[in-house]
């Protein structure tokens, strides 16, 4: 709120004075730096208090896969594995190209679509598919 209210001071201030180029401009890009670190190491503190309050500290630390998880299997047939850089245990893992090919080329249109057939093909062969 505070950025908006000095950004809208700064912008009045320069119709005043009737120039685009007036000192007011470098001033508030600084006063948003300033308020932009300071932001942000508040909201650093603010996130470490929530996450002691509601018992969140060390959450990453105690995840485990998901017993469902399927490797990857690689071109001779292995599951994909790597070690943790923590536990240094060996893991199954997915690898990251292949996540983010999935990504790139998903959407969550083709994804509806996957879904409105899929529900259509099950009810089909149910035998109580609307037609």
């Amino acid at each position: 709120m505070l950025p908006a209210v000095v950004g809208l001071l700064a912008g009045a201030a320069q119709v005043v004075q009737g120039q685009a180029d007036s000192w007011v401009v470098p001033a508030y890009g600084v006063f948003m730096a300033v308020w932009s670190t300071f932001f942000l190491e508040f909201w650093k503190r603010e996130e470490a208090r929530k996450g002691v309050e509601w018992g969140l500290s060390g959450f990453e630390e105690t995840q485990r896969p998901r017993p469902g998880f399927v490797a990857k299997k690689d071109s001779f047939g292995y599951a994909m594995t790597e070690v943790n850089a923590v536990t240094q245990a060996l893991e199954k893992h997915y690898p990251t190209q292949l996540r983010n090919l999935k990504v790139l080329t998903s959407t969550g249109e083709r994804d509806q679509t996957t879904r409105s057939l899929s529900r259509w093909a099950a009810s089909a062969q149910n035998g109580s598919g609307a037609h």
